[in-house]
């Protein structure tokens, strides 16, 4: 069983991060990992994503230039994950649908990948007939590389805060599931479910509060505890006690099924 821990802040916001393996109930660091550029300021280490065995890792700089992700690969002759690929906007997707991609916003801030390293899911921000945030797919190359695939979900950017900020596949690979903890539309959060047909991830359901989770009011008691142990919850914490609830963390288990 493998562990990644990473430190962001470190060193100036330079950025690390360790692979932890257990044995016989021990957690060991294994392997150091670091920025290629290791300035500061560059937040290597916000999000990371491997598969199984560790045999892939990529892990995100979102500080460097507009964005980067680092692909590692298991050497099986050393027992060491190399550094085999270097993603930024330079050698991103400059079309999507056949609309033209301007990446004047934050890249590869947040990252997942299947069990197996096949896919690679990647939230960034960009303009493509206007200001939007969306989840690049990658698939995994016979080299350990990733290529753009297709576009799993995409949203307009003044209405799809933090997108991505967890993310989690199935254990399957199937059903990709993206938190989204504030929408300006609700100011509830939601998530978002891409399911995996004929080697595309869409037709996306989204599950919010309206309609999806419980409804609570200003004076409901289910909130003594949460807020302050309130009697009467003000607007704008009952929204952030939604963001809370539903789009911050997802746990999957092995047959689909979720909680968020």
């Amino acid at each position: 069983e493998y562990l990644i821990v990473s430190d962001p802040n470190n060193s100036n916001q330079t950025g690390s991060a360790v692979l932890y393996r257990r044995t016989n109930n021990t957690w060991t660091g294994i392997e150091n990992f670091g920025s290629p550029s290791a300035s500061a300021n560059q937040f290597y280490g916000v999000d990371f994503c491997m598969s199984t065995g560790a045999e892939n890792v990529v892990i995100t700089e979102p500080g460097r230039g507009n964005g980067y992700f680092y692909v590692y690969k298991l050497n099986t002759a050393t027992g060491v994950r190399e550094l085999v690929q270097s993603v930024t906007t330079a050698n991103a997707p400059t079309t999507i649908g056949g609309v033209s991609v301007s990446y004047d916003g934050s890249f590869a801030r947040y990252a997942a990948m299947t069990r197996d390293g096949v896919y690679l899911a990647i939230v960034a921000t960009y303009s493509r007939g206007g200001a939007r945030s969306g989840i690049l797919m990658y698939k995994r190359n016979a080299d350990g590389t990733y290529t753009f695939d297709h576009l799993a979900m995409e949203f307009s950017l003044n209405n799809s805060y933090h997108l991505g900020f967890d993310m989690k596949f199935s254990g399957d690979g199937l059903k990709l599931f993206a938190a989204r903890p504030e929408t300006a539309a609700t100011n509830a959060g939601a998530v978002h479910i891409a399911t995996l047909v004929n080697g595309v991830y869409g037709g996306v359901q989204t599950v919010q509060e309206a309609g999806n989770l419980p409804q609570f009011t200003d004076t409901d008691r289910g909130f003594a505890g949460i807020v302050a142990n309130q009697t009467t919850v003000p607007t704008s914490q009952r929204e952030e006690f939604y963001r809370k609830f539903c789009g911050n963390t997802i746990a999957v288990n092995t047959d689909g099924s979720v909680l968020f």
